[in-house]
């Protein structure tokens, strides 16, 4: 059965990033956010934007991407990364940051890259 924004949205309630009360209080802010992703993700790849069935092997690419952008990350349509100022271990926290400016972090942790995943679906034209 094809993805929607809706699953992306019932995952990130699945794995505690939003309760249940926030997708419903916030579902179109949220949605926003979810087909942003989207569209990035298949202006990468290469494919039609109309796209009826969302490729499966990207869907968790997707609600991550989507997270990351409702976060304040940005989604570098060059290298299919997702740029993150910063991540802390203890109580895990992660920052999101941009990619590109003065102090613009470079270092491997400063990016979630999904660009492995991406590009399996990515076409030439």
């Amino acid at each position: 059965m094809p993805k929607t924004a809706n699953d992306v949205l019932d995952l990130w309630v699945l794995r505690g990033y939003i309760t249940a009360e926030q997708a419903t209080e916030q579902q179109d802010k949220y949605l926003s956010y979810i087909e942003q992703a989207k569209t990035d993700i298949l202006t990468y790849c290469n494919l039609p934007l109309n796209i009826k069935n969302f490729p499966d092997g990207l869907f968790y690419a997707w609600v991550e991407i989507a997270w990351g952008l409702q976060q304040g990350g940005e989604f570098d349509s060059a290298t299919g990364n997702l740029v993150i100022k910063s991540v802390k271990e203890g109580d895990t926290s992660i920052e999101y940051g941009s990619s590109g400016g003065v102090g613009s972090l470079t270092s491997a942790t400063a990016t979630a890259n999904y660009s492995a995943a991406l590009n399996r679906f990515r076409r030439l034209f």
